[in-house]
């Protein structure tokens, strides 16, 4: 039986990884929308980023094919 390789969880200061939430975190989220979407149970599909709604942006608006709903 082969092992597969293994990688060890270590604590980040999440302010040290995304150093701006809009510029950092949320193209990663989007990039990792379909990890997300699993742990969640909701499929997503990426509508987009930082959208517009009434005075202020969404970070991320995705659509539940499912039932064509926007989260």
């Amino acid at each position: 039986m082969d092992i597969p390789h293994l990688g060890s969880l270590v604590n980040v200061n999440l302010r040290k990884a995304w150093q701006n939430e809009a510029q950092n975190f949320t193209p990663w989220l989007a990039k990792h929308l379909d990890q997300l979407a699993e742990k969640i149970g909701i499929p997503l599909e990426l509508e987009g980023q930082e959208v517009p709604v009434e005075t202020f942006a969404a970070d991320i608006l995705a659509r539940n094919p499912q039932d064509d709903t926007l989260v």
